[in-house]
């Protein structure tokens, strides 16, 4: 079934198409065939957006930090002012956040922060940043441990602080300006710049290939989990949306819809471990290797849906390859940009 709307959010204009789960049967717009022209950004850009850095300012050095998407832990503290975030699947069908963080200035609140996962170490091996976490599984804390890689971990780390009106687990929150004392206290700028690098190919304007197309749902379960990004044509970015409902979170004494210039769909392969239903995701797990055969992926940037595949490039930049059929890089927009990981049990998205 194919549902086409047009709805007024926040002012705008939200182009919304949604598919159900027996979608094979639905015709797609053709697909746009002339050559992209991939507009080069002039002069510095930041690593972590795509955006103009300003006349002499260093890159910027940032945190993945780990934030729950549990019912208990919504509404969220800071994903809307975050420039680049990850949604990872985790046991129970649930998933959480990865957010990436520039670290240094802001007070305002982050989280709840919650407990690593390998996949989550990979993931933040793979972009050059430490992991902010409140423990984790066994495997994950061995990993740490062995590794040396860097990691702020609330037993032990001092940039936390626990909200008294949440009920624990769901009560522990950070802040930039609080990792970034931490990180000067340990001495790692040196090695998280040197570590860092970008991430996609970004291009101004349009200048994009693809079909017209919002996204459809990412069904990461049947209920609460269902994500849906709902382009708004006059702004020019996707709305997010969450079991039905527009996905609303803190920032700072208010609350905000999240936005995305670009959302991304990578598809990776999981399987359950143990009975708690812990995942291992072979593609996220340290050290991140390329997968050997390129994985399935959609990039929906400017209200077109680009399709193609993704891959590790690590030892090169763009660290993520994203590829058109023919083998042309998919470029991003500057601004920020929601990457969605889904398992290959989710088909039609």
């Amino acid at each position: 079934m194919l549902i086409i709307a047009l709805a007024v959010v926040g002012g705008g204009v939200v182009v919304f198409i949604s598919f159900g789960f027996g979608r094979a049967n639905v015709q797609r717009a053709p697909v746009v065939t002339e050559t992209p022209v991939i507009v080069v950004p002039p002069g510095p850009r930041s690593w972590l957006d795509g955006t103009p850095l300003a006349g002499g300012a260093a890159q910027p050095i940032a945190a993945a930090i780990v934030v729950d998407n549990a019912p208990e832990a919504q509404p969220q503290s800071g994903l809307a002012d975050a420039p680049l975030v990850f949604e990872v699947p985790v046991e129970g069908g649930r998933t959480r956040f990865v957010v990436i963080m520039p670290v240094g200035a802001g007070t305002q609140p982050i989280g709840p922060v919650r407990s690593a996962r390998p996949y989550f170490i990979g993931l933040a091996q793979a972009i050059g940043v430490p992991l902010v976490h409140v423990g984790g599984s066994d495997a994950a804390m061995t990993i740490l441990r062995r590794s040396g890689w860097p990691h702020v971990n609330q037993y032990f780390d001092p940039p936390f602080w626990r909200d008294v009106r949440r009920p624990s687990p769901f009560n522990v929150y950070t802040a930039a300006s609080n990792l970034g004392a931490f990180v000067q206290s340990q001495g790692w700028e040196d090695r998280l710049r040197a570590s860092a690098g970008s991430l996609w190919q970004y291009a101004d304007g349009d200048g994009t290939s693809g079909v017209d197309d919002a996204l459809a749902r990412l069904p990461f379960d049947r209920r609460r989990y269902v994500v849906e990004w709902d382009y708004d044509v006059d702004a020019g970015v996707y709305i997010r949306f969450q079991g039905g409902s527009l996905h609303r979170v803190r920032s700072g004494s208010d609350e905000r819809e999240v936005r995305a210039a670009n959302v991304v769909v990578l598809q990776v392969r999981s399987r359950v471990l143990d009975a708690i239903g812990r995942l291992e995701i072979p593609a996220l797990e340290p050290s991140v290797q390329p997968t050997g055969t390129p994985q399935a992926a959609a990039v929906f940037t400017g209200g077109r849906r680009i399709d193609g595949t993704w891959n590790w490039n690590m030892g090169g930049q763009p660290r993520f390859q994203l590829l058109q059929p023919d083998g042309s890089p998919i470029a991003l927009r500057p601004g920020t940009t929601w990457v969605e990981f889904v398992d290959f049990s989710i088909k039609n998205f």
